[in-house]
């Protein structure tokens, strides 16, 4: 059979004050049992307790390896979040850039297509074109093709 331990063994056990085991047992930490009014600690949970709460030794300086393994990749981390803004940021600029352009050919796609229109007109009239630029016409009345300089 398992023995059961007061309050002030096991603050004795735990080389802790008896407040401190009152509280641990509070928030249930320790399995207890009761015994009447009584509070009784199982040495086998009390064991129990004292092996999930140990904190394992590390040799020494793993724990600057460790760190300095930590700090490395933090480091890269921060490298590369940093080379992801500027490719988010550069692309940003050139998604500004391709709408100022979509949007500048939007304007000038009519105002192209008017000139077109008007020296297609002249040429067909035989008008002389002050603009610049040369324009192929093909004319119904030659079997070639007449180039027409516009200007």
């Amino acid at each position: 059979m398992q023995e059961l331990l007061t309050i002030k063994a096991a603050a004795r056990v735990l080389g802790v004050s008896v407040g401190t085991v009152r509280s641990l047992l509070a928030r249930r930490k320790i399995p207890f049992t009761r015994v009447g009014r009584c509070v009784r600690i199982d040495s086998d949970g009390l064991e129990i307790f004292i092996r999930a709460n140990s904190v394992p030794q590390v040799p020494r300086g793993a724990l600057r390896a460790v760190a300095g393994a930590l700090d490395a990749t933090i480091g890269t981390i921060r490298n590369r979040e940093s080379v992801l803004h500027q490719e988010d940021w550069q692309a940003g600029v050139r998604l500004s850039q391709l709408r100022i352009e979509l949007e500048r050919l939007r304007q000038g796609v009519p105002a192209r297509l008017e000139f077109l229109e008007g020296a297609l007109w002249r040429a067909a009239n035989g008008m002389p074109h002050s603009g610049s630029g040369s324009l192929l016409v093909t004319d119904n009345r030659q079997s070639e093709p007449a180039s027409v300089e516009v200007r």
